[in-house]
């Protein structure tokens, strides 16, 4: 699982490099200043600072969060 979490994140690097949007997973999007910290199931509030940075990638639509698999899924399945 997380072999193919490291290469779907190197392929989505490659893609930005590129010029191109990656293919994002089941319920997200492709965002060009998506926060560096995600909320989470585990953690829903995560700290300031992350807000206040942004990169390139691919983060969850509205209404879904990431699980504990980086997966995006409604937030009242958390």
């Amino acid at each position: 699982m997380k072999v193919t979490l490291v290469t779907v994140a190197l392929l989505a690097l490659v893609a930005i490099a590129w010029g191109q949007e990656p293919e994002c997973g089941p319920n997200m999007v492709f965002s060009k200043c998506g926060a560096l910290c995600e909320p989470k199931c585990s953690y829903k509030r995560p700290a300031g600072f992350c807000k206040l940075q942004c990169r390139a990638k691919c983060v969850c639509i509205s209404g879904y969060i990431l699980d504990d698999h980086e997966r995006c899924v409604p937030i009242e399945s958390c």
